[in-house]
């Protein structure tokens, strides 16, 4: 029960900037297991200036993470709750192929997560009770997708509702977590409703901060895995899953941008597809765990999203600084 005594390094925090030599330092100081700084696209001289989206590690990271000495979940109870999940996603079945499709898709995404969840959790490592949290995190994430989906016929919370937040709102309605201890259940909330933010907010506790930061990336490694199949199958195009984005050559120049400067593209800035797609490699500089980026490189998921990509020169920039960064980070 409980959890163990965890020393972290994912990065936190603003924009800065930082010398080579001065970040290679603070690694070499501050480095735990299980989750690493990321480290200068290679070739850079230590001398040069380098952006780090998301850092610097705040010393709270390197502290024990508070103990629940309440937490008492059990395995029963996500049993339970893997129980509600299911039969909670039949009644949104229907008749209608393309419906159908699309709540099976967010089905399969879930119990997926709820993998990923539990591998980058044991990775860590968590302790067991902090682990069934992470897990159950993991499974409910999208629970607000398949409502979304039934009143507004898209996945796109642009054009509808935040689907985090509407998946708290199921999440409380329904009384899902009520059996858990009260600390429990507002864990498991904050991260489903900040999975899908662009950034995590400031303010929130270590043991929050980290389970949402978990599934984030567990969340991020299968989108990767469901938008890699769907751009390598060539088959009937699915509107839903590209959010409503024209399939055209075109690149907004801002999304470009961002991501030679280490930044994340922005969902306000999507025109074409491409665009979309660039979306999905920039959150590479998003990823918090080790194992996180170690996953990453092994299922090829950023080669067979750039091999669908038009083969120009921005793309190539945009692929060898992404490439300089994963390259950074694993060899770290």
């Amino acid at each position: 029960m409980g959890g163990s005594n965890y020393c972290f390094s994912f990065a936190a925090g603003g924009m800065a900037e930082w010398s080579n030599a001065a970040v290679l330092k603070t690694v070499d100081t501050l480095r735990c297991p299980g989750v690493r700084i990321p480290l200068p696209p290679l070739g850079v001289p230590e001398s040069a200036p380098f952006f780090y989206p998301s850092f610097l590690l705040p010393e709270r990271f390197f502290l024990p993470l508070p103990v629940n000495k309440h937490g008492n979940m059990t395995p029963h109870q996500f049993n339970d709750i893997k129980g509600w999940f299911g039969d909670y996603i039949h009644r949104f079945h229907s008749d209608d192929p393309a419906f159908q499709r699309n709540i099976e898709l967010k089905r399969n995404h879930s119990f997926k997560v709820w993998e990923n969840a539990a591998e980058l959790g044991r990775s860590v490592p968590l302790g067991n009770n902090d682990q069934l949290i992470m897990e159950t995190a993991g499974l409910l994430h999208d629970i607000g997708r398949f409502e979304q989906f039934r009143r507004y016929g898209t996945f796109s919370d642009k054009k509808s509702v935040n689907h985090g937040a509407l998946g708290v709102e199921v999440l409380r309605e329904k009384d899902v977590l009520l059996e858990l201890d009260q600390q429990e259940r507002e864990e498991v909330y904050t991260a489903v409703g900040n999975h899908n933010r662009k950034q995590v907010p400031d303010g929130l506790g270590r043991r929050e901060e980290l389970f949402t930061r978990i599934l984030r990336d567990a969340d991020k490694l299968d989108i990767w895995r469901v938008v890699t199949g769907y751009y390598c199958d060539h088959g009937e195009t699915n509107n839903t899953l590209q959010l409503d984005l024209p399939d055209e050559p075109r690149i907004s120049r801002q999304n470009i941008d961002d991501l030679l400067n280490g930044r994340m593209a922005d969902l306000g800035n999507l025109h074409t597809l491409n665009d979309f797609k660039l979306l999905q490699i920039g959150w590479v500089y998003d990823i918090n765990l080790e194992r996180s980026y170690q996953l990453l490189r092994e299922r090829g998921y950023l080669d067979t999203i750039f091999a669908s990509l038009p083969d120009t020169q921005e793309v190539r920039q945009v692929r060898d600084m992404v490439e300089g960064y994963m390259e950074g980070v694993l060899s770290g």
